[in-house]
């Protein structure tokens, strides 16, 4: 069953992104950052690349720099491979760092406006 989001005018993305739609990835945590905030990483042909950083809630243990981790968001952005409002989904000890691939990710289409 798919899950939809209620957002607000002043919270609305990219007009492919206003109906509650969301995608999945596995990262790999590349740095702790200060307040509970983990960087990301991907693999591609030519090394990792960051992807940005999300949030750990209060509740959940801040996973250790090198585990994979599970994450939400709307879309990437081709420009730098960004994560539009990343959601900490918690860590995957059944996926390898070598499987969190860029590939995965689910870029902003070329005519969407930028928010």
């Amino acid at each position: 069953m798919k899950s939809t989001v209620t957002v607000s005018p002043a919270q609305r993305g990219p007009p492919h992104q206003r109906e509650g739609s969301s995608n999945t990835c596995s990262a790999v945590v590349a740095q702790i950052n200060d307040q509970r905030s983990i960087e990301l990483r991907l693999l591609n042909g030519k090394g990792w690349m960051p992807v940005g950083t999300v949030t750990i809630p209060d509740n959940e243990p801040v996973p250790t720099v090198g585990s994979v981790v599970e994450i939400r968001y709307l879309c990437a952005f081709r420009e730098n491979n960004a994560l539009c409002q990343p959601v900490f989904l918690g860590e995957r000890c059944d996926i390898e760092q070598h499987e969190c691939v860029l590939s995965q990710l689910k870029y902003q289409s070329a005519g969407a406006e930028k928010s």
